[in-house]
């Protein structure tokens, strides 16, 4: 469960500090200064006394929540597991983390394990709102190591005017109510965004090419989950304003980018509406479509990951499986809030930690799973309709299986393509069981994975060739022209699928 949150240490002792100093400096400085309004400093004296006694009788109370739960047969009793260690962010370590949780939802939060957090109250529903809380929680903290990869910032609106109004409930996605039949402006919307992220674009580069792990690129499309609004604006703000607010989610949390949604049928939705000659986003007579599937096996914090073609008219194999530790957060986060489209996206990278040979008991389970095509393709052609995935093995170190099975589009005659993936998970190796499903749009240049690993005999750093052109290649000369290229593609694929509304979710695994 990837989630994030910012945490602080020791800035409240101080602040309470200098807060009580100043107090005391104020109430000395009223005395010196009181003599025919006694009556009046009293009655502040006794204001602030009850205020006192408040605030304490408010700690107290909150108090009771510290702490091991009491011995009370009655208390419901819930469990959360983080998959792996490697998933915590080191501001959980702080022992009053989550004391704020704990008091707004009236329960008590222990950590028998490091990766297993136990949630005991008197109400279900709170229970549920605090497992979201600490989903959030980890989140964020996360987030808040991450503050010099990530970043959110606005999209430009492409279809209306600039003091057009947004709303911003929270717990949703903000979104332009107001409807309006004007052509998106691709070109100005993906300068904009071009004048905004190019200037990191190099520097990041850098660093990313200095990292001796496999790393792995992609553009998710999904939508924005806003918890959190600044302070002083309503739900519905000018589009100016909701443009200052986002950046701020970078280093406070309180946003994140929710990529799994949740009916399959949309999923084949967008797949038509990506091939419709009409939309003149692929061209069947030019670039034929593919299909893959990949299997993974999750293994503690490893992973063991195979691929083979998606089956059509008989049961495959999988190839040769990796196994390696990959990274619990990304390597570079940048996510794009665009309330007048259908989709919000992040650009992302991923280090897919380092490799690690397969034991021969691991990769005799992987080539002991075959995928069988769906019998609901007749026509022996590509479909979205997965494969059945049965194994011939088990193996109790298995927590889970995942199966993503995906449509790659070719984007016009560029170097890019669309993916779109229903992608099936299961507890262990149950996988005659009913899995959680659910799927996902991706745009990534299909020699990405070659190329962003890319590294010439003798040397360390990654070789992303002149100009970045490894990365982002296309006809245009300068890189930033060929970055704001990419970046009009995908308003473009946004601008495609803004008539097809699909429900998001929250899922353990993303």
């Amino acid at each position: 469960m990837r989630r994030r949150q910012n945490a602080s240490s020791g800035a409240p002792n101080s602040s309470g500090r200098r807060s009580r100093q100043r107090s005391s400096k104020k109430t000395e400085s009223s005395d010196a200064n009181a003599t025919g309004f006694a009556k009046s400093g009293r009655m502040k004296t006794a204001k602030a006394e009850m205020d006192s006694r408040r605030q304490a009788s408010e700690a107290l109370a909150s108090r009771e929540y510290f702490g091991d739960a009491p011995d009370d047969p009655s208390l419901i009793h819930v469990s959360l597991v983080i998959p792996g260690n490697r998933m915590l962010p080191q501001a959980l370590e702080d022992p009053d983390a989550l004391n704020d949780i704990c008091v707004k939802h009236k329960l008590w939060i222990t950590r028998p394990q490091s990766s297993v957090f136990d949630l005991r109250g008197r109400d279900i529903r709170q229970l549920q709102e605090a497992v979201k809380a600490l989903n959030w929680a980890i989140h964020d903290m996360r987030l808040s190591n991450e503050a010099s990869t990530t970043r959110f910032l606005a999209q430009r609106l492409s279809r209306h005017g600039h003091d057009t109004v947004v709303n911003v409930e929270l717990n949703s996605r903000p979104v332009v109510k107001a409807i309006s039949k004007e052509r998106p402006s691709s070109l100005a919307t993906a300068s904009d965004l071009s004048q905004q992220l190019s200037p990191s674009l190099v520097s990041s580069a850098n660093i990313l090419r200095l990292l001796t792990t496999n790393l792995r690129m992609r553009v998710n499309f999904g939508h924005l989950h806003v918890r959190t609004r600044k302070k002083g604006l309503g739900s519905n703000m000018p589009y100016p304003d909701f443009a200052a607010m986002v950046p701020q989610y970078s280093n406070r949390g309180g946003a994140g980018l929710i990529t799994h949604f949740t009916d399959a049928d949309d999923a084949k939705k967008v797949l038509e509406s990506l091939m419709d000659p009409i939309v003149g986003l692929y061209y069947p007579k030019e670039h034929p479509i593919s299909a893959r599937c990949t299997v993974t096996l999750d293994i503690g914090d490893q992973e063991l990951v195979s691929d083979s073609k998606l089956p059509t008219h008989e049961k495959v194999r999988l190839a040769i499986p990796t196994l390696a530790k990959p990274d619990a957060t990304p390597r570079l986060n940048w996510t794009v809030a665009a309330p007048d489209m259908t989709f919000d996206w992040n650009f992302q990278v991923d280090s897919l930690g380092p490799t690690a040979a397969v034991p021969d008991g691991l990769l005799r389970l992987m080539q002991s799973i075959v995928l069988i095509p769906n019998r609901a393709v007749t026509d022996g052609g590509l479909s979205l309709n997965p494969p059945r995935l049965l194994a011939g093995l088990s193996d109790s170190r298995v927590d889970g299986t995942t199966l993503k099975s995906s449509i790659i589009v070719p984007f016009r005659n560029t170097p890019f393509a669309i993916e779109v993936g229903i992608t099936q998970k299961w507890a262990g190796m149950k996988t005659v069981s009913t899995p959680d499903t659910w799927w996902g749009l991706e745009f990534h240049c299909p020699g990405w994975d070659e190329g962003i690993n890319n590294v010439n005999p003798g040397e360390r750093r990654k070789d992303w060739g002149t100009d970045l052109e490894r990365i982002w290649p296309g006809t245009e000369q300068s890189l930033e022209d060929r970055f704001t290229s990419f970046l009009e593609h995908i308003v473009e694929i946004q601008a495609a699928l803004g008539d097809i509304k699909c429900g998001s979710r929250l899922v353990a695994h993303s």
